[in-house]
C-alpha cells in the first residue's frame, strides 16, 4: 500500500515540497472503513481505519486504482522507474527464480531486480540531484540477495533502515518475525530495537526522527516508508496493544491478526500526519495512499466459508471468508489475473485541508471529498512525483531524444486538480509471464497479460502455450467492469469488436516493449500471442461501421457459400472466422458484431426486411480468435507471420474452462 506525503520542509523553501511514499504491503481493495465500492460493504465494517477516513474527507478518493503487478517487487520498482513490469522485464517477486507450471515456465526475466542505473533514472537519485534528503524506511524488495540493488543506499537513497533483500519481516523475537530483535543482515539500522519491539511502530519511529531532523536541518526529505505489514505471516503477528480489541469480540483466527495489522498501519498513518502537523507543515503536506497490490484470499486467512462476526461497533454480521471471497466484490486476490489482484485502495490529500473548505493550494487544488473513478496505476506516480516536486527538465526522464517514451507513467496532477477528462498516454496493462503458485489454489493463479481500457478488463490467459487442441489451450476473458465488477460474464463472444481493440492494443504494448513471453516446456519457444486485426468485424465495405448496408453485402455471400458448397479465400468478403467458408458461425458473429455496434436488438429490427437464413443452427463453438487469432513471436522483438487455425477458432473463451 502507498502513501504519498508531499510538503515543504520550512516556511522558506515552498517550491520543494517534503515527499513521503507510505507503501503498505497486501493490502487488499476492501481492507478499510473506507468505501471503495459504490456502496458499503460488509468488509468496511470488519476493519477500522479512521486514518484513512480522514484522508478521504480532506481529499480525493480513487476507486479505480491498480498495482503494477498482482506481486510486490514489481509494483515498487514501478514506484522507483516509472516502467510497468513488461518494460523493465522486473515481473516477478525478487527471489522467485524461474517458476514453471506442467506446461509453461517463465521467460529469463530480470531476477536480480533494480540495480543502480546510468544517469538519473530511479526517483530516489533524480529527487537526491534536486537537493532532497533521500531515506528508504522499511520492506524494500528492490533487489536480489547479494547483488548491489538489495541496498537501496545503492539506488539513491542516503538513508536506509530496515530495507534489503527480503520480502516479509525477519524479526527474531519470541513472538515471530513481525517482533525485535531485528537482525543487521536483514533488517539493518534497526539495532535500538530488541526482544518484543513491533516492526510497524518502529518503523513509525524511524520515519518521525527523520522528518523531526530534516526540518530541524531546513532541507526537503524524501522518504520511502514501506511497511512490511500486511505480508505473512499474519497468524499472531497482530500488534499486540491492539489485537486483543479483536479477540475480545471473537474474531476468528487468523482474522483477528489480520485486522489488528491493519489498524496498526492505520495508526502508523496517523502518528506520521500527527508528526507533520506538530511540525507545522501539515497545510503544505501531500499524501498519497495505495496498495502494492491486492490483498491475501487464500493462504494465510481464513477460509472456513460463512460465520457471523461481530463488529467493533458489537453489531452483528454475516461474513463468508471462503477462499478467493476475501476481496469481494472483486474476484480473487493476490498472484492472481482477476481484479483482485491489482486493484487497491488509493487516497490523496493535503493533509492540514479541511473537509468542506476550499482546497489550501491553486498549484494542485484537490476538492475535499472528491472521488475520481479514472483508472491509474502505480507507474503513474514516477512523472507525478517529478511534476509535484518541481524537478527541472524532468521530461529527459519521460521522453528521449527521438520522443520514444522511457517510462510508462502519467503524470496525475492535472487529474488531482479536478480536470474534467483525462487522456492517459499508452495503456493500462498488467504482464505476469510467470506462476505464482499452484495451479490447485486460487482462481486466475496462471501465466497472463491483461489490459484495462474504459469500462473493459481484457485477460489472455497463456493455457499451454499452444493453440494445438491438446490441453489448455490460450483463452481470452472480457469483463465489463462498470457493470460487472465480480467479472462474473465473459463478453468475449459478445463482444467482438470491443475484444478486437482491447486484443490490438495489448499486442501492440507487449511488442513496443518487448516484454517478454511465457515459454512452453515441451518445445521451449514463445508462448503464442494473439494477433493484430485491422478492421471492423463485420464491416464488409470498409466506411469503419456495421449498418444493414453490411447485412446487405453478407447476405448473397453467405447463401452462395452455403448452397453451392464453395470454399473461398479467406480474405474473402463475409469470411468473418477465417476458415475458408462463410456460414452459420460467421453469420452469428456478424449478429453479435452488429448488436454490439448499435444495440442489443438491432439486428432484429433493422433486418426484418430480410429474414435470417433457415440453415443457421445453434452456434456451440467459441468466436473470440475472430477478432484475435494467435500467432508465434521471434525470440526478438520482430512479429513472425500469423498462424491461423482454420479447423476452428482460434481461442477458447468458454468461461466454465477449468484453465
Amino acid at each position: 500500500m502507498l502513501l504519498l506525503v508531499v510538503g515543504s520542509a520550512c516556511a522558506t523553501n515552498a517550491q520543494q515540497p517534503n515527499i513521503v511514499l507510505f507503501l503498505v504491503d497486501d493490502m487488499g481493495w476492501q481492507d478499510t472503513s473506507v468505501e471503495f465500492h459504490s456502496s458499503r460493504t460488509v468488509w468496511n465494517d470488519l476493519y477500522n481505519t479512521p486514518n484513512m477516513e480522514r484522508l478521504a474527507a480532506q481529499g480525493m478518493k480513487f476507486t479505480n486504482a491498480y498495482a503494477a503487478s498482482p506481486v510486490c517487487s514489481p509494483t515498487r520498482t514501478s514506484l522507483m522507474t516509472g516502467q510497468n513490469p513488461a518494460r523493465s522485464r522486473i515481473s516477478d517477486w525478487i527471489g522467485h527464480g524461474i517458476s514453471q507450471n506442467s506446461v509453461l515456465r517463465s521467460p529469463d526475466w530480470n531476477t536480480v531486480g533494480l540495480q543502480p542505473r546510468d544517469g538519473n533514472a530511479t526517483l530516489p537519485t533524480i529527487l537526491s540531484n534536486a537537493g532532497y534528503r533521500t531515506a528508504h524506511v522499511g520492506k524494500a524488495h528492490f533487489g536480489a540477495a547479494g547483488t548491489s540493488g538489495s541496498d537501496p543506499t545503492t539506488l539513491g537513497f542516503e538513508i536506509n533502515r530496515g530495507g534489503s533483500q527480503i520480502g516479509t519481516p525477519d524479526g527474531q523475537g519470541s513472538g515471530g518475525r513481525y517482533f525485535g530483535p531485528f537482525p543487521a543482515s536483514t533488517m539493518p539500522n534497526l539495532g535500538a530495537y530488541g526482544e518484543g519491539d513491533y516492526i510497524t511502530t518502529a518503523l513509525t519511529a524511524e520515519a518521525n526522527a527523520v522528518i523531526d531532523q530534516a526540518v530541524d536541518d531546513q532541507v526537503p526529505f524524501f522518504i520511502n516508508m514501506a511497511h512490511y505489514a500486511i505480508h505473512a505471516p499474519i497468524g499472531g503477528q497482530g500488534d499486540p496493544t491492539i489485537v486483543g480489541d479483536y479477540q475480545s469480540i471473537g474474531r476468528p483466527n487468523p482474522e483477528d491478526d489480520y485486522a489488528a495489522m491493519i489498524a496498526s498501519m492505520d495508526k502508523s498513518l496517523g502518528d506520521i500526519l500527527d508528526n507533520l502537523e506538530a511540525e507545522g507543515v501539515a497545510d503544505n503536506t501531500l499524501v498519497l495512499f495505495m496498495s502494492d497490490n491486492g490483498g491475501l484470499s487464500y493462504s494465510s486467512r481464513n477460509t472456513s466459508g460463512v460465520q457471523t462476526v461481530e463488529t467493533l461497533a458489537g453489531e452483528n454480521v454475516s461474513v463468508d471468508y471462503s477462499a478467493n471471497n476475501h476481496n469481494r466484490p472483486v474476484r480473487s486476490g493476490k498472484g492472481t489475473a482477476y481484479e483482485g489482484g491489482t486493484r487497491v485502495p488509493m487516497i490523496v490529500a493535503w493533509a492540514g485541508q479541511q473537509a468542506g473548505a476550499e482546497p489550501l493550494h491553486a498549484s494542485l487544488p484537490i476538492a475535499p471529498g472528491s472521488t475520481s473513478d479514472t483508472p491509474v496505476i502505480s507507474d503513474d506516480f514516477f512523472p507525478t512525483l517529478l511534476s509535484v516536486a518541481g524537478v527541472p527538465n524532468s521530461q529527459q526522464y519521460v521522453v528521449d531524444n527521438l520522443g520514444n517514451r522511457l517510462i510508462d507513467g502519467n503524470d496525475l496532477t492535472p487529474l488531482l486538480s479536478g480536470a474534467e477528462t483525462f487522456e492517459r498516454e499508452g495503456e493500462i496493462v498488467f504482464h505476469y509471464p510467470h506462476q505464482w503458485t499452484s495451479f490447485s489454489t486460487p482462481a486466475g493463479v496462471e501465466p497472463f497479460t491483461a489490459i484495462r481500457k474504459g469500462d473493459y478488463r481484457l485477460t489472455y490467459f497463456y493455457g499451454d502455450g499452444q493453440l494445438d487442441g491438446q490441453g489448455p489451450d490460450p483463452r481470452l476473458e472480457l469483463y465489463d467492469l462498470t457493470n460487472d465488477l465480480g467479472e462474473t460474464t465473459n463478453l468475449a463472444e459478445t463482444h467482438p469488436n470491443t475484444l478486437r481493440d482491447l486484443c490490438n492494443a495489448m499486442v501492440a504494448y507487449l511488442d513496443e516493449v518487448d516484454a517478454q513471453l511465457p515459454i512452453v516446456r515441451a518445445t521451449g519457444e514463445l508462448a503464442e500471442l494473439p494477433s493484430v486485426i485491422h478492421h471492423v468485424l463485420g464491416d464488409l465495405n470498409n466506411d469503419d461501421q456495421i449498418t444493414i448496408d453490411d447485412w446487405l453485402l453478407f447476405r448473397p455471400a453467405m447463401n452462395q457459400s452455403i448452397i453451392a458448397s464453395n470454399r473461398i479465400e479467406a480474405e474473402d468478403q463475409g469470411d468473418l472466422n477465417f476458415d475458408l467458408v462463410i456460414d452459420r458461425y460467421d453469420f452469428l458473429l456478424f449478429k453479435s458484431a452488429y448488436n454490439e455496434a448499435n444495440g442489443a436488438n438491432a439486428f432484429a429490427a433493422d433486418s426484418a426486411r430480410v429474414p435470417e437464413p433457415s440453415t443457421a443452427v445453434l452456434f456451440t463453438l467459441g468466436t473470440a480468435g475472430i477478432a484475435c487469432w494467435t500467432h508465434r513471436r521471434s525470440s526478438g522483438s520482430e512479429l513472425a507471420t500469423p498462424t491461423v487455425s482454420r479447423s476452428k477458432p482460434a481461442l477458447s473463451v468458454s468461461p466454465t474452462s477449468p484453465w
